[in-house]
């Protein structure tokens, strides 16, 4: 049983030379602290909270403090339990919420001038039996093996990122599934993130990435990459040996070399959509595939092209069961008539003409760009006062030392303020010229989506492509191919003047009817 002398500090005292302990040497006092709690997400606060009402429950056993349900209730006051816990009422306020929100106490109120009853809940025998026998602490341990393969499957292989993502699969190794990951497999994006990381090799590395603003806006930071940074030895023992790590940076270096792009001739044949269809089960980008046959004589049969989902090669830690593969030329004939008779509508050139005139309002950044430069001229003519008033100092003033020191020190400060003022006029600029471009590319792509007929017929393959690149951004496609033979499911375009989605939907008169969302991208 604990008491509350426990946690007086007049009644602690503590020795300089600590004593063994033996046999016979009695225990000090201390909180029973129940296993279940290592298991939970409570705060540390919470759970000696827990503990210490807990064991004060033990008190009330003995003396029958107990409620006509025979449940055992805790009187203990706020401020009390803040001394005994060293930490202020608000934190034992969030500690009872946190536990009250886990079903660990109950608190009821009492009469004015008299604490609230709190009643210690315990968890069931099935779960604190689960939590104590079936649950180990996650510390990293089951994942050595899966690390050292990576490292030494990439080192001593030809295998790359991709090819080992796929070994990994086949021979059932596995990652935890942290945070908002679900898949328990292993990407190529992953095991490349493993092989450039230091710290399994025991190091420790400090400036590898560092928070830069993204210039013209405002509060918004991105993480850059490094190229040099510090590494020093870690305290822990690495999994993989000096050595091994540096060998796998070599070959990461080799293979960093990006595909040089392809010069392709204007007869050659350019998938449309390549990219632009998105699968319908796991979303990502449908890719073209070309099938060619040839006769017995060995001439060849026609050429077909199809659309289908890559990502049921494990390349990014995930299986996709989409199987199905569609025709190139049935799927591009669909998406361009659907161009053709949504700017055909003369409803649609009159909303996009509103929304790109109306959404183009620069009033309000001009009057804060006006703002930020009256403020700006009116720091620099302080500053020329404060230099002013330096000039005119007599040095045999008794004071001048101090009066020098102190129109110093005010001069600093408003060169600090030149500079935020600065800054935040030329964010203000950018914002205005971000606005501006916003405005000019969506008066093109207003032009191009008007004339998108004439243009198509005239354009090339690779122009086409091109064009499609930049007027779209997505193509969704239904999983099944619906009863009036149509794939096509919806085109949402790259409009950036388009801030909410706008649904146009075609007449039901073809078979290649669907819906068209706009939206700002």
């Amino acid at each position: 049983m604990l008491s509350k002398n426990l946690f007086d500090e007049k009644t602690l005292e503590v020795n300089s030379i600590s004593d063994y302990l033996t046999v016979t040497t009695p225990l000090p006092q201390y909180l029973p602290y129940p296993r279940f709690l290592l298991d939970t997400d409570l705060s540390h606060t919470a759970k000696l909270l827990y503990t210490l009402l807990l064991d004060r429950a033990t008190l009330s056993q003995k003396n029958n403090w107990m409620d006509e349900c025979v449940f055992v209730y805790v009187i203990f006051p706020l401020s009390s339990l803040s001394d005994a816990l060293r930490c202020s009422t608000m934190s034992i306020k969030r500690a009872l919420r946190s536990l009250e929100d886990a079903d660990l106490i109950e608190r009821r109120r009492g009469h004015i001038a008299v604490p609230n009853n709190i009643f210690v809940k315990v968890p069931t025998e099935q779960k604190c039996s689960s939590a104590w026998n079936d649950s180990a602490p996650c510390d990293g341990t089951e994942m050595i093996s899966s690390i050292r393969t990576i490292f030494e499957q990439y080192v001593n292989t030809d295998t790359g990122a991709n090819g080992l993502s796929k070994y990994l699969e086949t021979h059932g190794f596995q990652k935890l599934a942290r945070q908002n990951g679900t898949s328990p497999l292993f990407s190529a994006t992953l095991i490349r993130a493993i092989l450039k990381n230091p710290v399994y090799c025991g190091k420790i590395a400090f400036g590898r990435r560092k928070l830069e603003k993204i210039h013209g806006t405002r509060n918004e930071y991105h993480q850059v990459p490094q190229e040099n940074y510090l590494l020093v030895d870690g305290l822990h023992e690495g999994i993989v040996s000096e050595e091994l790590w540096n060998a796998a940076q070599v070959k990461l270096l080799a293979q960093s070399k990006r595909y040089e792009p392809v010069n392709r001739s204007k007869t050659e044949q350019a998938h449309l959509l390549s990219a632009l269809v998105k699968c319908p089960i796991c979303g990502a980008g449908m890719y073209s595939n070309k099938c060619t046959k040839r006769k017995k004589d060995g001439t060849p049969y026609k050429s077909f092209s199809y659309y289908s989902c890559k990502h049921r090669k494990m390349q990014r830690g995930q299986k996709c069961d989409f199987n199905k593969q569609i025709q190139e030329e049935v799927l591009d004939n669909a998406v361009v008539e659907d161009i053709i008779k949504l700017v055909s509508n003369p409803k649609f050139a009159a909303m996009m003409q509103e929304k790109i005139n109306s959404k183009v309002d620069t009033i309000a950044i001009e009057q804060e760009i006006a703002a930020a430069e009256k403020q700006l001229r009116q720091y620099y003519s302080i500053k020329s006062k404060i230099m002013e008033e330096i000039d005119t100092l007599d040095p045999d003033d008794r004071h001048y030392i101090i009066r020098k020191s102190d129109l110093d020190e005010r001069l600093y400060r408003m060169y600090d303020k030149i500079e935020e003022a600065e800054n935040n006029l030329m964010d203000a600029r950018a914002k205005k010229q971000a606005i501006e471009a916003d405005k000019i590319t969506g008066d093109n792509i207003y032009k191009v989506l008007i004339c998108f007929e004439r243009l198509y017929n005239v354009m090339n393959p690779l122009e086409r492509k091109k064009l499609m690149e930049h007027l779209i951004s997505e193509i969704q496609i239904y999983p099944e191919r619906q009863p009036n033979g149509q794939w096509l499911k919806s085109i949402k375009f790259r409009l950036p003047i388009v801030e909410s989605d706008i649904d146009l939907c075609l007449d039901n008169e073809s078979h290649t009817e669907c819906v068209l969302s706009l939206s700002k991208v």
